[in-house]
């Protein structure tokens, strides 16, 4: 499992899934309907965007609904490599993950 499966797990997120596994090729339009339609039956309270995706995708199914969106950064690509890495890297997760639940 990856750091941010464990850490959606311990603290009782439950992500729908995700939508953009390539960031050159961008889903359909049907697609993202079933998206949109997904996170309103489901009351989503935010979608997420990646830094190396276009938050485009990310702003087009969370338009029109109360879903917030913000950014998470699953691979860390702003922390320098030390000994404290990892909880910065914990500790910035938990940041983006706060700042879009709590509506900041």
């Amino acid at each position: 499992m990856t750091p941010m499966v464990y850490y959606e797990k311990h603290y009782g997120l439950t992500p729908l899934g995700h939508f953009t596994v390539n960031p050159e090729i961008q889903p359909g339009a049907q697609r993202l309907h079933e998206i949109r339609t997904q996170l309103v039956e489901q009351k989503a309270t935010c979608v997420f965007a990646e830094p190396q995706f276009r938050p485009a995708v990310v702003e087009a199914v969370a338009r029109g609904t109360s879903v917030r969106m913000g950014t998470l950064d699953p691979l860390g690509t702003n922390i320098k490599l030390g000994k404290t890495s990892y909880s910065a890297f914990l500790s910035q997760l938990a940041n983006q993950y706060a700042s879009c639940l709590k509506g900041d």
